[in-house]
């Protein structure tokens, strides 16, 4: 939903993929206070790669992270 009110249309699955490479970070020992920065990294490199705008990639990475932390 975060997604598509950015704007952006993507079939399911590639979000799905690229939600599931961004969570898989969690379990990474990398030192960061609130996971910030890797979790935001992991979510925009496929998504830039699945051809999204590197900004929008960058936005919609930091926006999921605070609704995420603050869910």
């Amino acid at each position: 939903y975060l997604l598509r009110a950015m704007k952006v249309n993507l079939d399911f699955s590639i979000v799905v993929l690229g939600t599931t490479l961004s969570l898989i970070t969690n379990v990474l020992p990398i030192p960061s206070i609130g996971n910030l920065g890797v979790y935001e990294s992991s979510w925009a490199m496929p998504f830039i790669y699945l051809g999204i705008e590197k900004d929008v990639a960058i936005k919609s990475a930091f926006f999921s992270h605070i609704v995420t932390y603050f869910y």
